[in-house]
């Protein structure tokens, strides 16, 4: 896991960013990074890509949320490993993919539910 210092964000900044801006609207970049800072979301750096994820605590289980990935989708892929690796050694048990459709053909995921909103 990488430490938020100015060269890793600055490192993975545009691939957050891309994500973001595929996603709801509901977190600007400065949150991300405030989230990463304060700990409540982890900053994953590879070389050509990057990717953020949270820890959901339920009441019968931790989880690893795959949050925001952006860059070398092949690379991204191999970061999932160890990061699941990571997140079962601080006691999850399952890890999650929020994101399109198309990340549930990620390896070892099911889709078994989907977010869809609209405004009221």
């Amino acid at each position: 896991m990488s430490s938020l210092d100015k060269q890793s964000w600055l490192k993975s900044r545009q691939y957050i960013l891309d994500a973001l801006k595929r996603g709801i609207d509901s977190h600007s970049e400065k949150d991300v990074f405030y989230a990463i800072a304060r700990g409540d979301a982890q900053l994953w750096t590879g070389q050509k890509s990057a990717c953020v994820t949270e820890i959901v605590t339920y009441p019968n289980f931790k989880s690893i949320r795959f949050w925001l990935a952006g860059g070398d989708l092949e690379e991204l892929k191999e970061m999932e490993q160890p990061i699941c690796e990571w997140a079962k050694s601080i006691g999850c048990k399952n890890a999650q993919i929020i994101g399109r459709k198309g990340w549930s053909k990620v390896k070892d995921y099911k889709e078994v539910g989907t977010i869809s909103m609209r405004s009221i």
